[in-house]
């Protein structure tokens, strides 16, 4: 019954085991209460243990409804399965409704007005079969062996009036709407010995999917997966005997009666009025009657010595039934047989017709139920189950004396099982009890039986069913004792939280690992992380422990912050740990009830003390001497400077960003200048826990390129020395007879002794020593007027063996009119060898100055570049056209360095005017081209 009252979820359990003193557990997320409605179910699991725990109450979980079975979730966070033997309910339209056995006319026939199982009935109409039943999909039609008339309706009951002369067939609808019974009612022997009831044969069809099988002298269809859909238990025939007039002197003649027995003989055995169109009485002579199931039906044999016999009461009564319940009953007896799905009640014990003459005969009975429908169970571990309870109402006892009943868990059963109803009986729990409607302050009422046991059976099984029963002492009617088929069984189960998941270190960053691969923390009270969640929808506590690594025990520090939601991820900042110790911390949810889940553990090592100061050994770039060059790479090696536990360096070339980092593994790192003049290196180590050094410098001074300047401003003879730091190392040889002429900077007026070689018509120049290695970084230039232009001509080259090292003129343009400028170099000093081009887009023009400028750039771009400035009368932008390309197989040409010729097959020398040379070693930077290309026109 749902109530109108709010609760407030105010605070979440708190930490019921202590931490070492000086251990303060700290979560990072703080949850907040919301505010809950109470009601007496929920949608999902989820919001009814919300409700459950908020409002201490027990809240069903709509969900999971089934017509037997109830879900709730517990106040103190646990779960209870209620399952009933019968129906409790079923769906209407969608949305759950009582059962109501009620027949009502319907579409095909009469059909049940809220059943569990649709059922459809013959209304008389021709060619329809008795009865339809469906569940899950499936049908099975049941039929008989005579046309039916109209038939008449009462409540549950269907009549069809002499369907043979003197025999009606009442149909009933079962008391949970799962199925149905149907008795011939033969009123006489005249009506018995119509040569018709020899033999019954009904017929019996099913939908696609499912089979007939014979069970225990009776039939089940079941489906692919050999699952029982319809069950119909061994017909039966009984006669209308209710209480026999036996003298009482006949009955102490067969056994004395019991000294405290009532007067009422049919009140010590506690028969019930029974609708005997349903079931037999305690009194009646029943006879069990095996069918034949064959292509053409169900077949039964009717008792010809019951329909003969004497002391028969008339009228007979003979059934087939049919189920599709999901929940079993029955009642096992030593002398006639079962009860099967008996209703209301059954007796258990001595039934001693000595004793009471509602006994039919002398007997001994026990009762059988079978519940079905625990998956969820059944997919539990044993140790899930916290608690069961096996309950059904006992209807009557002997007398008001309370005596013990026990409640077992027995083996699987059929419709079909003899008496004892299997080998296999489990004590459960025994209750010493009476029940009975005379009986002051022990009226009819539930008795409910521990059977923990029977529950944890059913998990550790992975089963979906559970087998109850139900007996007392047998030896003597005093124990004797009626329960009513309506058994309930109600499983408590609380599964503990999930192995949390996703756990990591959060401060600092790091995973959660075991072993050889543990990280290295540089703080002694780290944060671990992780997300916690629980199968059941309850709140979870993180609960952390720390031992010293490879023990179980002591726990050196212990949290257990406040429980936040399930699905929440949690995070506690741990303690009680020192510098230089490894450690093992185990972290696990636990849930309400203190239960603990499976436990993930992470293991660090502490280290709160920095590495010292890292040194460097340089090659190359030695500080205070200018070495090297731009493009010229040098190496750098670090060293830890005494500290054991460094694993990388971070380092940077000038600028303190520290962006840059090698493994100690590796400790030596290359670095090519782009620029030259002063550098700083700046470096620093790191450790395992992340610590870093001290950061360090290191000043070195980068060598600006060494350059050598060919002026050619002689007047006169047939050489032309070299200007360069070291002297005339590469004077040149001219060879021909030398033309000089005014050169640019003579004609702008600016240095009148400016000069310029004329070259061609045999006139060349050469160096017999190598002022460019090709295989460094280099640049060569030349101030050039072309007096004339053909096809591919070179100004200034270097010899290989079978090629120039280089080729600085011009070449066919691109776009296949006239020449442009071009720098090129061979791949290999060999005549097949491929060629690299920076071809530029500017064009020869015949008696223009001209400067070009070849550039090897660095080893780590990989790149030749040409530079080509038109000298004029006026300053540029400080810009000169460029032109790339790649070269990435550098070689060395050891030959002449030649002025207006080549090695090169195919290409020309120069015709025209060369003013100035020059050549570098190690590449020019961007200011020098810009200062080279304005120094004319300034």
């Amino acid at each position: 019954m749902s109530t109108s009252c709010a609760a407030v979820i105010t605070a979440a359990l708190v930490a019921t085991l202590a931490a070492p003193a000086g251990a303060v557990p700290t979560s990072t997320a703080d949850p907040v209460a919301p505010e809950v409605a109470c009601t007496s179910s929920a949608a999902d699991a989820a919001e009814a243990s919300l409700v459950a725990s908020s409002c201490d109450t027990d809240v069903e979980v709509v969900d999971e409804r089934t017509e037997w079975n109830t879900l709730y979730a517990q106040a103190d966070g646990t779960w209870r399965l209620d399952v009933s033997a019968v129906a409790v309910r079923t769906q209407v339209g969608g949305e759950w409704a009582d059962i109501d056995t009620a027949v009502v006319p319907g579409e095909g026939g009469l059909t049940v007005a809220a059943p569990v199982r649709p059922m459809v009935f013959s209304d008389g109409t021709p060619g329809v079969p008795l009865a339809q039943i469906e569940r899950d999909g499936h049908t099975l039609s049941f039929d008989v062996p005579f046309d039916l008339p109209a038939p008449g309706v009462e409540g549950d009951q269907i009549t069809y009036d002499e369907v043979l002369p003197g025999v009606d067939l009442v149909v009933t609808v079962n008391g949970d709407a799962t199925g149905f019974s149907e008795v011939l009612r033969v009123e006489s022997p005249e009506a018995a010995a119509d040569p018709r009831l020899a033999e019954l044969t009904f017929p019996v069809e099913t939908s696609d999917g499912l089979a007939l099988e014979e069970d225990d002298g009776g039939f089940v269809a079941v489906d692919g997966d050999g699952e029982r859909v319809f069950t119909s238990p061994m017909p039966a025939m009984w006669d209308s005997r209710e209480h026999p007039e036996v003298p009482v002197a006949a009955q102490r003649s067969s056994g004395a009666m019991l000294a405290d027995a009532p007067q009422g003989a049919a009140d010590a055995a506690g028969d019930t009025d029974v609708d005997l169109e349903q079931a037999p009485s305690l009194a009646s002579q029943v006879s069990h009657l095996p069918a034949d199931l064959g292509a053409d039906g169900v077949s039964i044999t009717p008792d010809s010595g019951m329909i003969e016999g004497d002391d028969t009461v008339w009228p007979l009564y003979i059934d087939p039934a049919i189920s599709g319940s999901l929940n079993e009953w029955t009642a096992v007896r030593d002398v006639f047989g079962q009860s099967y799905r008996f209703n209301p009640d059954e007796g258990v014990g001595l039934c001693n017709r000595a004793t009471s003459t509602s006994c039919s005969a002398t007997f001994r009975s026990r009762i059988l139920w079978k519940f079905g429908g625990l998956a969820s169970i059944g997919a539990l571990e044993g140790s899930h189950i916290t608690g069961a309870t096996f309950a059904v109402v006992g209807t009557h006892s002997y007398d008001c004396t309370a005596r013990p009943v026990t409640a077992y868990r027995v083996d699987n059963w059929s419709s079909a099982t003899p008496w004892p109803g299997g080998p296999t009986w489990i004590p459960q729990s025994t209750m010493n009890v009476a029940h009975k409607s005379s009986c002051a302050g022990q009226p009819v009422r539930w008795l409910e039986f521990s059977a923990l046991e029977a529950g944890q059976a059913v998990a550790i099984a992975n089963s979906s069913q559970l087998t109850m029963g139900l007996a007392v002492d047998e030896g003597s009617m005093a124990y004797w004792k009626r329960f009513r088929n309506d058994a309930g069984l109600s499983i408590s189960f609380n599964r503990p939280p999930n192995r949390p998941t996703e756990v990591k270190f959060a401060d600092p960053a790091a995973a959660c690992v075991t072993g050889a691969s543990r990280p290295v923390l540089r703080v002694v009270n780290p944060v671990l992380s992780a997300i916690f969640t629980d199968p059941d929808g309850d709140p979870v506590q993180a609960n952390v422990d720390v031992y010293t690594a490879g023990t179980s025990n002591p726990i050196l520090w212990h949290a257990r912050p406040a429980a936040q939601a399930s699905g929440t991820r949690q995070s506690v900042r741990l303690g009680g740990m020192q510098n230089g110790k490894i450690y093992r911390v185990q972290i696990n949810g636990v849930d309400p009830r203190v239960t603990g889940g499976a436990a993930v553990a992470c293991e660090m090592e502490i280290d709160t003390v920095r590495p010292v100061a890292p040194k460097v050994t340089p090659s190359l770039y030695t500080t205070g001497v200018p070495a090297g060059g731009v493009g010229k790479a040098g190496t750098f090696t670090f060293a830890n400077g005494g500290s054991t536990d460094v694993v990388s360096y971070k380092y940077s070339f000038n600028s303190s960003a520290l962006n840059l980092s090698t493994a100690a593994g590796s400790p030596a790192v290359s670095f090519s200048p782009t620029y030259a003049g002063s550098q700083t290196l700046y470096f620093q180590s790191v450790d395992r826990a992340g610590w870093t050094s001290p950061t360090q410098t290191y000043i070195f001074n980068v060598a600006f390129p060494a350059a050598t300047v060919w002026k050619l401003d002689e007047t006169s003879g047939s050489t032309a020395v070299s200007v360069s730091p070291t002297g005339n190392v590469f004077p040149l040889t001219i060879a021909g007879t030398p033309t000089r002429v005014d050169g640019p900077y003579a004609e702008s007026g600016f240095i009148p002794d400016d000069r310029a070689l004329v070259l061609g018509a045999g006139t060349t120049a050469t160096s017999n020593r190598i002022p460019v290695q090709t295989a460094e970084n280099y640049a060569v230039s030349a101030l050039v007027r072309a007096d004339a232009v053909t096809g591919t001509a070179t100004v200034l080259s270097q010899d290989g063996t079978t090629r120039a090292g280089f080729d600085l003129g011009y070449r066919p343009c691109d776009s296949g009119t006239g020449s442009c400028w071009a720098f090129s170099m061979p791949r290999a000093d060999t005549a097949k060898a491929d060629l690299d081009v920076a071809l530029s887009t500017v064009p020869v023009e015949v008696g223009q100055w001209t400067l070009i400028i070849g550039i090897q750039q660095t080893a780590a771009s990989e790149q030749m570049e040409l530079a080509v400035c038109t000298i004029g009368d006026e300053l540029s932008d400080g810009v000169p056209e460029s032109a790339r390309a790649t070269h990435t197989s550098r070689w060395s040409a050891s030959g002449l360095f030649r002025l207006g010729s080549t090695v090169t097959p195919g290409v020309s020398g120069w015709t025209g005017a060369v003013s100035e040379v020059r050549s570098w070693t190690g590449a020019i930077i961007p200011s020098d081209l810009r200062r080279l290309c304005n120094e004319p026109a300034a």
